[in-house]
């Protein structure tokens, strides 16, 4: 457990680079790292000589026998800089629980500016600047204190990606001026805001004054022979989704997070031969029709009609969404003038 206490202060004579040996509470009314700590609590350190210019502060873990034991991972800054443990002389040293500056428990070091890149460097302080367009997925944390929360401020636009030690909603499209609020808990940084919700949302489009042919090769029942309209689309992927690899009427979810979608979409058909063509129309989800999305249209073939269905739909990575019809008369084809396929993300 890491522990925090104020007026804790002894001395040592301990000489190099190796566990330090306390001798007891410092005179002026302090405590011993024993009066707080339990074999193998850390606490953050603080050793300097008073009568020279060596110092160190880092991460220590206190053990039984009133002994601090000392790592160069755990050093945050020193004499010799961080990293480096330093080799104290013979003399009477001071060591002292502090809070420095980069436990990251003050905020100092507020507005700071690190560089993107796919391992993020250790952000130091409370708020800090990004800069750069290089995609980020996993932050360092290396000498960070479990409970650290930092909100990173991007100066320009870049990805945050789910995965590796970032647990976050879902993949996240900076802009300039975007933040991510994150906290950490000793192996992962969890999100815990961020500045605009971003909700995937994309959509197809098609529309032609000659249309293009859905050709039904077998009468359907209405649950079965339903086949695909596939137009030359359009599309206006916002967040999250693409065309699937080709612009063929299906919208393809590529979000990292499984999500409930608002699922829209409007569509208009001139039927074929017969008078009338009684239609099952329906959004299909990989292929299969939704059956909570059918509805049924009739159509003639001498006047083009449109109609519209909204759906809930639960999409997953690569998930994706297309337009079917089925003649439930006969297997006249028909013609497809227009289409929009719209998807939105839901948060309940």
């Amino acid at each position: 457990m890491h522990k925090y206490a104020d007026r804790v202060r002894e001395s040592t004579t301990t000489t190099g680079t190796g566990t330090v040996t306390l001798a007891g509470a410092a005179e002026g009314g302090y405590q011993a790292f024993s009066a707080v700590c339990s074999n193998n609590d850390t606490v953050f350190y603080s050793i300097a000589d008073p009568t020279g210019t060596k110092w160190e502060v880092g991460i220590g873990t206190w053990q039984t026998g009133n002994l601090l034991a000392r790592t160069a991972g755990g050093v945050l800054s020193g004499s010799d800089g961080a990293g480096v443990l330093v080799s104290f002389g013979a003399g009477t040293k001071d060591v002292m629980l502090v809070i420095p500056t980069k436990s990251g428990v003050l905020g100092a070091g507020g507005g700071a500016t690190v560089a993107s890149a796919s391992a993020l460097p250790v952000p130091i302080g409370r708020v800090v600047h990004v800069s750069g367009t290089t995609g980020i997925t996993s932050v360092l944390a290396t000498n960070l204190e479990v409970g650290t929360v930092v909100t990173l401020v991007f100066d320009a636009e870049l990805d945050v990606t789910k995965g590796s030690n970032l647990v976050i909603e879902d993949n996240f499209h900076a802009l300039a001026n975007s933040t991510l609020t994150i906290a950490y808990d000793g192996t992962n940084w969890y999100e815990v805001t961020r500045s605009a919700p971003q909700f995937p949302m994309g959509e197809v489009n098609y529309f032609s004054m000659t249309g293009t042919a859905v050709v039904i090769a077998s009468q359907s029942d209405g649950s079965t022979n339903m086949v695909k309209a596939a137009p030359i689309s359009t599309g206006n992927f916002a967040c999250g989704f693409d065309n699937g690899g080709a612009d063929n009427g299906r919208l393809r979810y590529i979000g990292a997070a499984t999500r409930d979608f608002h699922v829209a979409m409007s569509w208009s058909v001139l039927g074929g031969a017969a008078p009338v063509d009684l239609l099952v129309v329906g959004v299909a989800k990989n292929g299969s029709v939704v059956a909570g999305s059918k509805v049924l249209q009739g159509v003639s073939n001498t006047q083009v009609q449109g109609n519209a269905l909204h759906v809930m739909v639960t999409l997953a990575t690569n998930d994706y969404l297309e337009l079917f019809f089925g003649n439930t008369t006969d297997t006249d084809d028909l013609t497809l003038y227009s289409l929009n396929l719209f998807a939105m993300g839901m948060v309940c």
